[in-house]
């Protein structure tokens, strides 16, 4: 939704010296997580929390709020400690590997630096990268004439509806199924859903922005398609 969704710019510029200059004052909104300090510094919980309320609660529009979440997801990741060569969630902790031996220096290296990165910092760079996208699309979106906007129309490939994707990915309206012949083709993008652990992969940037609670993880992640869960 946030890629296909053309947003004006300098709204999005804004809005992001809005979230960085009322982030520092707010109240962070931690989720309720039981591994929240095995996973995150205290210092980043409290930055990452502080960005989530002024995103959740200081723009009004639900599609900006949207694109920022985006952005808060990517700062997240980087603020913890896990890999970030491995994508489902794996801690890197020093004391796995033998003292002086090259994955104990690397782990060493990036505990280091989790513990003394700049959250809002990091947030600011992916905002930026991504407005920078974004403004492509509008260019794009401003010189084309009679263009036609994208919707995400269902959240089950099994049962599409014409139903609409709201904020926050929520699915404001089922709508009725597609009639057999609606589309002339179908195109999809790999990996395919066996291929990735889709849930665990994200389920430390889903907690943070209030998409998931911790106890659903599982459900989720059995529900999914190409799940490796068995069904018996």
């Amino acid at each position: 939704k946030v890629k296909t969704k053309p947003l004006d710019p300098a709204i999005l510029d804004a809005s992001l010296r809005d979230v960085l200059a009322i982030a520092p004052t707010c109240q962070p909104t931690l989720p309720s997580y039981s591994k929240i300090d095995f996973w995150f510094p205290r210092q980043n919980q409290s930055a990452l929390g502080k960005l989530r309320e002024a995103i959740d609660r200081r723009l009004a529009d639900g599609d900006v709020r949207d694109f920022f979440r985006i952005c808060l997801a990517v700062t997240v990741r980087r603020c913890s400690f896990a890999d970030p060569d491995v994508p489902p969630p794996v801690r890197l902790a020093p004391d796995r590997y033998p003292a002086g031996s090259p994955r104990h220096a690397r782990a060493e290296a990036h505990r280091a630096k989790v513990l003394s990165l700049d959250p809002l910092g990091i947030f600011r760079h992916v905002a930026e990268r991504n407005i920078a996208r974004m403004e492509r699309l509008w260019a794009r979106w401003q010189q084309t004439p009679a263009p036609v906007p994208a919707h995400v129309i269902g959240s089950d490939a099994r049962h599409i509806g014409l139903g609409i994707i709201g904020e926050g990915g929520r699915l404001a309206d089922e709508g009725p199924h597609v009639p057999d012949g609606y589309f002339g083709a179908v195109i999809t993008s790999p990996p395919y859903g066996s291929a990735q652990k889709y849930v665990r992969n994200t389920k430390l940037e889903m907690i943070w922005l209030g998409l998931v609670a911790e106890s659903d993880i599982a459900h989720l992640d059995y529900s999914s398609i190409g799940t490796e869960k068995s069904r018996h």
